[in-house]
C-alpha cells in the first residue's frame, strides 16, 4: 500500500484489493488502505464511486473505511450521516470520536443538526453522550440545542450529564434557565464529577449573579474536595 501510495497510481486490480481491506477488522490495515485510496488523485474518478458503493456494504467495517478515505479527500455526503449517528455508539472509542469530528465538519449541511439533536434524546448512552458533545462543537447557541442538551441533565447515565453540561456552557442561549439548572446540579447530582463539571461551567458562562456567587461560595465551603477548588476557580474567573 505504501509503494502505491509513492507511485501515485494504481491498477484496476490492486484497486480492488484496497476497496477490500477497507473492511478489515485490523485497524492498520483498514486505515493504510484508505489513506492510500484518497491518495490517488488520478484515480478519483473511479475511487469515488468505488467509496461510496462501499457506503451500502454489509459490513461495518467496510462502512467505516470507506467513510474514512472520504473524509480524508472531501466533504463527507449526506449519505454518510446513518453511518456516522451509528458510529457514535460504538465500542471502541476511537471510532466514537473519529465519527463525532466527521459529523462536526458536516455540520452546515442540510439535517445533520436536527438528526444529532434526535440521536442526543433516543440514542443509545454512548450515542447520546457523543451527541451532545456535537452539539458543544457545533457552537449553535439556539433555543433547539438548548433544549436538547437540557433534557440530557436528568439522564440516567453521568456520562451523558457530563457532556451535557460541557454542552451547555458553550452553547446556552437562555443563560438565566440554565444558569439555575447547573445550580441545581452542584448540590443535587449524585454523582461527584458532574457536580464538579457544573461548577466549573458557572464560570465559563460568566454570569456572575448573586445567585451563583452564593451557589459557588457555598460549594467552596463543602467537603468535597474536587468540588470545592472547582467553586473556588470560577469564584476567581468571575473575579469575585
Amino acid at each position: 500500500m505504501q509503494a502505491i501510495a509513492r507511485r501515485g497510481r494504481a491498477t484496476s486490480v490492486e484497486l480492488a484489493v484496497l476497496a477490500d481491506w477497507l473492511g478489515s477488522e485490523c485497524k492498520v490495515i483498514q486505515r493504510c488502505a484508505a489513506r492510500t485510496l484518497a491518495a490517488l488523485d488520478r484515480h478519483r474518478s473511479v475511487v469515488h464511486p468505488l467509496l461510496l458503493q462501499r457506503l451500502r456494504d454489509k459490513s461495518v467495517h467496510a462502512q467505516w473505511g470507506a467513510l474514512y478515505a472520504l473524509a480524508l479527500m472531501e466533504r463527507l455526503p449526506v449519505d454518510a450521516l446513518p453511518i456516522l449517528l451509528r458510529a457514535l455508539g460504538s465500542q471502541d472509542g476511537d471510532v466514537r470520536w473519529a465519527a463525532a469530528h466527521m459529523l462536526v465538519r458536516m455540520m452546515g449541511q442540510p439535517g445533520v443538526a436536527n438528526a444529532v439533536r434526535a440521536v442526543a434524546g433516543t440514542g443509545g448512552a454512548a450515542q447520546r453522550k457523543m451527541a451532545a458533545y456535537c452539539l458543544r462543537d457545533f457552537g449553535l447557541s439556539t433555543s433547539e440545542t438548548e433544549s436538547a442538551l437540557l433534557g440530557r441533565l436528568m439522564d440516567e447515565h453521568p456520562d451523558v450529564r457530563l457532556a451535557a453540561v460541557a454542552g451547555l456552557s458553550r452553547v446556552a442561549c437562555d443563560r438565566v434557565r440554565v444558569t439555575r439548572e447547573l445550580i441545581s446540579l452542584i448540590f443535587k447530582d449524585p454523582h461527584q464529577g458532574v457536580r464538579r463539571a457544573a461548577a466549573v461551567a458557572l464560570g465559563r458562562l460568566g454570569n456572575g449573579s448573586p445567585d451563583v456567587i452564593s451557589a459557588l461560595r457555598r460549594a467552596a465551603r463543602g467537603a468535597d474536595i474536587s468540588l470545592r477548588r472547582a467553586a473556588e476557580r470560577s469564584l476567581l474567573v468571575l473575579r469575585v
